[in-house]
């Protein structure tokens, strides 16, 4: 049991860490338009 939670814990901040990566290479510019696409799909499919 703890191992599985240590296993989790270990994804959730690799996952984290990727993210932020992400957000800081990318920046506010392409989270704005990576946000529209996400809502032009949502569109699509209603």
């Amino acid at each position: 049991m703890d191992i599985m939670i240590t296993i989790a814990v270990i994804v959730i901040s690799i996952c984290c860490v990727i993210t932020i990566k992400i957000f800081t290479k990318d920046g506010k510019h392409d989270l704005e338009i990576q946000a529209g696409k996400f809502r032009l799909f949502i569109k699509k499919h209603e």
